[in-house]
């Protein structure tokens, strides 16, 4: 796992989790009652972050901590690292400081690298609780299950340890490294490669040896190597003794490697500004792929933190106050209003046919706007 958190800092899977762990942290969180038909209709909770702690009711609490954690993050901070640790390395850990014995209810939330994580089980394979570097002198810090939340993935073999986008695709981080650090090198020669030269039809003595040595050992070392130029008084033979970057194939290597990395997350190059070629529909493209990018990508992961913390952390704070609170991440719309009038004639449609309002609206696509009821038609005149 420390081999896959490092991998974070490489070429595009750095480019890929930041765009993706930045735009999931940005968004708004919230909670509401839910209604006794399981919807969240009623008026959105804000947090108060002015009130002291203790005059708050449990739900202000966990706002609280939804937007300070703890004192050295914010809310937005947590939830990227949480998204970061869990897409590079299949698993995260929040500790939740100081829960209450009644209801488990924390004062403070941490994220914990998954790196120092350690399941502790009884004989018969429960898990009974949870040890933090217990690989170091010392035998680690043991927690109770209550005060550890885990972010599982469904991936997960052994019903904790998921498989993250780095594992999937971890012989492409070499890969990246080893083609960065060769095109370097060519260019840091000034595009000259390695190889053996000799004399033709002859052999050197030891002192024009030592000299044909010393005249290119001094052209090579120098910064401006590109620049100058070795002149021998007889023909000289010179063979190639490393390939090209076109020889090896690199600018193939490095596009496959490229698609490889960002198809196991998913995203679009597009998404990460590289150029695409213009074309007669190309703003109706990127619209598509902008779209494809928040449905595809970006939801799966939100839904994910979402029902993670809603049935491990906020569940806690529904027994104290005996009612049903909805967490929710409100993602973007993506509609204007060309796409909105088309789904509304679809609904329109289903209505007609004699399927169910509610229903038919949700299958538009429309359940984010709220239905008053079909309009009265104007009075005849």
């Amino acid at each position: 796992m420390e081999a896959y958190l490092k991998a974070y800092k490489v070429g595009w899977f750095y480019k890929a989790e930041s765009k993706i762990s930045g735009d999931i942290s940005r968004l708004k969180v919230h909670v509401a009652p839910e209604d006794d038909s399981g919807e969240n209709e009623a008026e959105v909770i804000e947090p108060d972050l002015f009130k002291p702690w203790e005059q708050l009711d449990p739900v202000g609490q966990f706002l609280r901590l939804m937007e300070r954690p703890n004192p050295n993050q914010t809310g937005s901070q947590l939830r990227q690292k949480t998204q970061i640790r869990v897409d590079m390395a299949g698993a995260a850990f929040w500790y939740l400081e100081s829960p209450d014995l009644l209801y488990g209810i924390p004062k403070a939330i941490y994220g914990i690298s998954p790196t120092r994580m350690y399941e502790a089980r009884d004989s018969s394979g429960r898990l009974i609780g949870w040890v933090m570097d217990r690989d170091k002198p010392g035998g680690g810090v043991p927690f109770e299950p209550k005060e550890i939340l885990p972010f599982i993935l469904g991936s997960a073999d052994d019903d904790i340890w998921g498989v993250g986008v780095v594992e999937a695709v971890y012989a492409e981080v070499p890969l990246t490294n080893l083609m960065a650090t060769h095109t370097a090198s060519v260019l840091e020669t000034g595009g000259r490669l390695a190889g053996m030269l000799w004399p033709k039809d002859r052999t050197l003595d030891q002192a024009e040896f030592e000299d044909a040595q010393r005249a290119w050992r001094s052209t090579i070392s120098n910064g401006q190597a590109a620049k100058r130029l070795l002149l021998f008084p007889e023909p000289m033979e010179y063979s190639q003794g490393a390939s090209t970057p076109a020889e090896i194939g690199i600018p193939e290597l490095a596009l496959l490697n490229r698609d490889n990395i960002l198809t196991a997350f998913p995203i679009d190059p597009v998404i990460l500004g590289v150029p695409a070629a213009p074309g007669l529909n190309s703003g109706e493209t990127r619209r598509y792929q902008r779209q494809d990018y928040w449905e595809g990508t970006v939801h799966p992961r939100v839904e994910f933190l979402e029902e993670t913390i809603q049935i491990g952390l906020l569940s806690r704070y529904e027994k104290a106050i005996g009612s049903t609170l909805d967490f929710e991440i409100t993602e973007p719309n993506l509609d204007d209003a060309n796409a909105i009038l088309e789904k509304a004639g679809a609904a329109r449609s289903l209505i007609s046919l004699g399927f169910d309002p509610k229903e038919s609206i949700t299958a538009a696509g429309l359940d984010h706007i709220k239905f008053i009821g079909k309009p009265e038609p104007p009075p005849m005149l």
